[in-house]
């Protein structure tokens, strides 16, 4: 074989290995192509030794080649060692997201749940080629947490055999799975993705029954001011919703892990109270909303249950002069402040509002019993509980020392009961969670988080990712008033004064 023949074969040998590091490092998962050429190179260079060994033989012998065999050594434990760091970074990876609304992170409710789970999962991603990336990117924030988590990225138009075991119906289908148990989910998003693990983890959903019958809020209407949308988030955080008439029932079963009553207009009949009543006592757990009314008493009774239970839902409606949707006139208090000791609202950093909301207070509970505020308004006189209708209706209203209430006005409130372990969250307005404010995510997540908090399930949370466009964020009427001081006086000012300041000096000079 001529020389220069040889020369362009060991070049060649030599690309075709930079070729397989390429390949192994870009499409690691094309093992069937990266064994092919791996095997087909060393059975290449195997042959050109073969071809060439009567000159080699003399290369072996020279002093360059006791220095390759040295630079060889040393690259290959370099190498090995490199290997070795990969190994354990991949199986123990850590993440740092400095993206403003930590975005490429999991949320916390994510992190706590996979800390919980003791169980070995498998998450198994079913997509065409060109799709596996962008779905990868989600998942890995999975094994980023918890790295005994398995990853397999099956291509749905390679692998036909997985895609027909599975019963695969669309691209982009993930499926959780432990053992002989498995959860899927067609949809792309964190929220989706917790929930199939979190159902691995037991034997059924939870189930809620959620009282209609009394102008509650419509889990079936569609318009704004229907509950469709919050019936979708409570069902997409693997709860078991189910809607029932109270009148119809005798004992609500004790399988039903909350009981709703949220925002009802008209009187309860006797026996309906007794039903919720003896749940409460079986150590039942109930989330209420009670509107303000001020053109009369209608829900006395329920009222004076809740009373009995430890929680006043006066007939009031709370007005906040300084923390307020603009416009509002106060009537439409904002949340920005939540208390800092309930599982609730611990580390609960959110701007929740509550329009038309009504007064929610202790009343006199048990020894034992555990009362907690998880939100109010501002102090007095900043705030109060106004109980004249014809002011509303005028927009001329005032505290009356008189009727009304001295601020800060409770507006959430939950208790936890010790004879008979009952929860109750009373909220005092039940429209903040209507289709009309969807996009106003905050206000969602502080509902779910009472209901998870009733359902003690801690393992299972209800969020979604921040998502900007879907986060208004309100500015009350005092803020607006600091913003128009700062940026159309006192900026402007501040400058001009420094300028002036720098051109007299220059003057000087």
């Amino acid at each position: 074989m001529k020389s220069w023949m040889k020369r362009i074969l060991y070049i060649c040998n030599f690309i075709i290995y930079l070729v397989i590091v390429a390949l192994w490092i870009s499409i690691p998962e094309e093992l069937t192509l990266n064994i092919a050429c791996s095997v087909f190179n060393l059975a290449f260079t195997g042959m050109m030794i073969i071809w060439d060994r009567e000159n080699l033989k003399g290369f072996y012998a020279s002093s360059q080649f006791k220095g390759l065999t040295q630079a060889s050594a040393s690259a290959a434990l370099v190498l090995a060692i490199l290997g070795l760091v990969n190994y354990l970074s991949y199986k123990n990876p850590v993440s740092f997201d400095l993206s403003a609304f930590k975005t490429n992170t999991l949320t916390k409710e994510s992190k706590e749940i996979l800390r919980k789970i003791d169980i070995p999962i498998t998450i198994k991603v079913f997509a065409r080629k060109n799709e596996l990336g962008v779905i990868r990117a989600l998942i890995d924030l999975y094994r980023y947490e918890k790295n005994d988590i398995a990853i397999e990225l099956v291509d749905v138009e390679l692998q036909p055999g997985l895609v027909a075991k599975y019963q695969i119906e669309r691209s982009g289908t993930i499926i959780a799975e432990s053992g002989e148990r498995h959860q899927r989910t067609n949809e792309l998003s964190e929220l989706a993705i917790t929930n199939a693990i979190v159902k691995l983890t037991r034997d059924s959903d939870p189930q809620i029954y959620y009282v209609t019958g009394h102008g509650e809020v419509s889990l079936g209407l569609k318009e704004n001011r229907g509950g469709t949308f919050l019936k979708g988030l409570i069902q997409k955080s693997s709860f078991e919703l189910k809607e029932v008439v109270l009148s119809s029932i005798k004992k609500i079963p004790k399988k039903v892990k909350t009981l709703i009553i949220w925002g009802p207009k008209t009187a309860f009949l006797k026996g309906e109270l007794e039903v919720v009543e003896a749940y409460l006592q079986s150590g039942g757990r109930l989330l209420a909303a009670i509107d303000p009314n001020l053109n009369g008493e209608s829900v006395t009774h329920f009222r004076h249950l809740l009373r009995k239970w430890g929680i006043k839902v006066e007939n009031q409606l709370v007005v906040d002069r300084i923390k307020h949707v603009n416009g509002s006139d106060g009537t439409v208090p904002i949340i920005n402040a939540f208390s800092p000791y309930h599982a609730i609202t611990k580390g609960l950093k959110s701007q929740v509002f509550l329009p038309l909301t009504t007064a929610v207070n202790k009343a006199v509970i048990e020894e034992g019993d555990k009362f907690e505020m998880l939100a109010s308004s501002s102090a007095f006189p900043a705030s109060w509980g106004d109980t004249d209708p014809a002011e509303v209706v005028k927009g001329t209203l005032s505290f009356d020392p008189l009727k009304d209430l001295k601020g800060p006005i409770g507006l959430v409130a939950a208790i936890t009961k010790k004879a008979s372990k009952a929860k109750i969250v009373a909220f005092g307005n039940s429209t903040f969670v209507i289709n009309s404010y969807q996009k106003f995510g905050k206000n969602f997540q502080f509902f779910l988080k009472s209901l998870v908090w009733l359902m003690e399930d801690n393992p299972l949370k209800s969020f979604n990712l921040p998502v900007l466009k879907e986060e208004p964020v309100f500015i009350s009427g005092p803020q607006i008033g600091l913003i128009f001081y700062l940026a159309v006086i006192i900026t402007p000012l501040t400058l001009f004064s420094t300028s002036f300041v720098f051109y007299r000096r220059r003057r000087k000079l």
